[in-house]
């Protein structure tokens, strides 16, 4: 399965740098995942091996151009694109694998008043994977200011020209307004792509029929995840997105197997106690899951304005996904055991949930 534009471990995150020197020139530096822009691993794999799309002044990057939007004093500065290069080394199936996500460069120019203040914006007509890492900077006064975007949120301002640092403005409503946008932006990251972390998910659900027991071994899940996101955005573990994916689906593949043996015992019914030896790898495949966020988290500062609201509603986003998966499924299973119908569905869910994670862990084997 190709990387989807809403995979759960943002890896694929756009990465932005714009530079600004005295006189005003300004220089905008993008690592961009274009997959979703071209709809298809073997369209984003043939344009990055024409000719015909190498050069600036094609109508995908003219658009790419005008959907970066640079505003002072209330007008829209224009930029155009200079340099791209695609990704190089790569084969098809690097760019069909959900590890590799190989990223274009493209350098932007224009040039602004070197005294006024500025803003960023990155349209949604031209498809940006999410989150953008931006950080704005002044070679001439040192300042700079980093960011977490959405499509079609403004950056903070920027002043390039005053020697004084600016005081963040951390007033009550932009940071609510801030923290809204990530837990929205958390809980569809997961909805939409997390197919990895709802799998895991589905597989706890079909680990026993007790709703105590299960509020137990989620919330121990949910807070071993907590931990290791923090510790990765905060840079404190550096891990391979490799192995860590690799990882998290065998995660998958060992609870379904065990659900399966745990329904196998005679006359058994999976319903496991409130809290027993089974919390104990929930609470490392939780830190499994957390760390899976690391590597694409390296690239942005903790300095970052606003950078502990953003994990904070990234995150309390992602557990609202959980939730609500969670309470789907339980609603489903509990309806189909008053009908006498739910251990044959947990056995039947079982045994598909452990055939689609070990075809999804052979074949990232195989095509890495």
């Amino acid at each position: 399965m190709a990387c989807s534009p809403g995979y759960a471990h943002l890896l694929n995150m756009t990465e932005a740098i714009a530079e600004i020197d005295s006189v005003g020139n300004l220089e905008i530096s993008l690592e961009l995942d274009l997959l979703a822009e071209f709809a298809s691993a073997e369209r984003y794999y043939a344009a990055a091996q024409s000719d015909a799309t190498q050069t600036p002044g094609t109508e995908r990057f003219a658009r790419l151009a005008a959907a970066v939007e640079l505003i002072q004093d209330d007008v829209k500065i224009g930029l155009r694109v200079t340099q791209v290069q695609w990704p190089s080394g790569y084969s098809l199936s690097d760019y069909q694998n959900q590890i590799s996500w190989p990223k274009t460069k493209v350098q932007l120019q224009g040039r602004l008043n070197a005294a006024s203040p500025i803003t960023i914006r990155f349209s949604p007509t031209f498809v940006f994977e999410e989150p953008i890492a931006l950080t704005i900077r002044s070679t001439e006064t040192g300042k700079r200011k980093s960011r977490w975007l959405v499509a079609g949120q403004k950056s903070p301002r920027f002043d390039p020209g005053s020697i004084a640092f600016e005081r963040t403005d951390v007033s009550f409503k932009e940071t609510v307004n801030q923290a809204a946008i990530f837990v929205v932006y958390g809980f569809s990251h997961i909805i939409e792509g997390g197919w990895d972390h709802l799998l895991f998910l589905l597989a706890l659900c079909l680990s026993t029929s007790r709703t105590l027991t299960l509020i137990a071994r989620i919330s121990v899940f949910t807070v071993a995840h907590t931990v290791t996101l923090a510790m990765a955005s905060y840079k404190i573990i550096e891990l391979s997105a490799y192995w860590i994916e690799i990882a998290i689906v065998g995660s998958i593949v060992f609870v379904a197997i065990n659900n399966l043996w745990q329904q196998s015992r005679k006359n058994a019914n999976p319903t496991g106690h409130l809290l027993d030896t089974t919390v104990i790898w929930i609470f490392a495949f939780g830190l499994l899951h957390g760390m899976g966020f690391a590597s694409s988290l390296q690239s942005l500062e903790a300095t970052t304005d606003y950078f502990l609201i953003n994990l904070l509603g990234f995150n309390l986003g992602v557990e609202l996904a959980q939730i609500c998966f969670i309470l789907a499924i339980m609603g489903i299973l509990t309806t189909l055991d008053h009908r006498g119908l739910g251990k044959i569905t947990r056995n039947r869910l079982s045994w598909l949930t452990t055939l689609i994670a070990s075809v999804w862990l052979a074949w990232i084997v195989a095509t890495t």
